[in-house]
């Protein structure tokens, strides 16, 4: 079994009432994830724990209609070009703010030919900023999913990967794999503190 401790970040019941409390939370499974880089490794169990650590522009509830994640809104502005507006005062959890330029960062990242979550971003063709709290989103040609296929896109701090040097996601093996693969820097409501893989 896999052992993952993390802390929750505020609890939302906790927060209406104005008080924050950090608890532990203990996870086990019978098979251990496949790594915590958000790039990598496109199998149910290792996504299922990324969401709890990551978050994605768009999200999906539990009748997988699309709700606002990191982005509160979003349209199609023509057939090829959607825009999105981004939350703000998001922090990552080292504290680092959430920017637009976490989010090209992470298309690109997300783009790379080892990127196993890659299909997500296939048709992504740019996105540009056009100020702190827009960004476009360009496509190669129209693609009226582009929302559903962002549900997928988890978002990294782009100022943790160039300090960490994971500016890409890397297939390792094991003792060999990225910084990313093993450590996280979400916004996602629980924060990793240790991860001992293979205890029973």
């Amino acid at each position: 079994m896999s052992r993952i401790l993390a802390a929750t970040a505020v609890a939302l019941t906790l927060a209406a009432y104005g008080m924050a409390e950090a608890k532990t939370f203990r996870f086990s499974s019978s098979g251990d994830i496949n790594g915590l880089d958000p790039h990598l490794n496109n199998e149910a169990p290792t996504n299922a724990m990324k969401n709890n650590l990551y978050e994605t522009l768009i999200f999906r509830d539990y009748e997988l209609k699309l709700l606002p994640g990191l982005a509160t809104e979003w349209k199609q502005v023509d057939p090829t070009t959607w825009r999105f507006t981004l939350r703000q005062g998001v922090k990552f959890h080292d504290g680092t703010p959430f920017t637009a330029d976490d989010v090209i960062f992470s298309v690109k990242r997300n783009q790379h030919e080892q990127g196993a979550m890659r299909t997500a971003t296939l048709t992504i063709k740019e996105v540009r900023k056009v100020d702190d709290k827009t960004i476009d989103i360009l496509t190669e040609g129209p693609n009226p999913i582009l929302d559903q296929d962002l549900a997928s896109l988890f978002i990294m701090s782009k100022v943790w990967s160039e300090k960490n040097n994971t500016m890409t996601p890397v297939r390792g093996i094991v003792g060999n794999e990225s910084y990313a693969n093993t450590h996280v820097n979400g916004t996602g409501p629980f924060k990793l503190l240790d991860r001992v893989p293979d205890t029973r």
